[in-house]
């Protein structure tokens, strides 16, 4: 429940490709494709929304 919250609170463009990337299970190049950006915009919105997410949570497991 409390990485759903998460998820909803990244921006748009972060969500596409980690749900994608994640929970679609498609490539890299694949999700640029239908998006139709390039690769490297894939990887840093990917890497983007992890970190954006690890400090998310590590935020709501210090004030439990």
């Amino acid at each position: 429940r409390q990485l759903a919250l998460a998820i909803s609170d990244l921006p748009t463009p972060q969500q596409e490709v980690l749900n994608l990337f994640y929970f679609d299970e498609m490539s890299y190049d694949d999700i640029a494709a239908l998006l139709q950006v390039a690769r490297s915009t894939v990887n840093t919105r990917l890497a983007t929304a992890r970190e954006s997410l690890r400090k998310a949570l590590t935020t709501l497991e210090r004030e439990q």
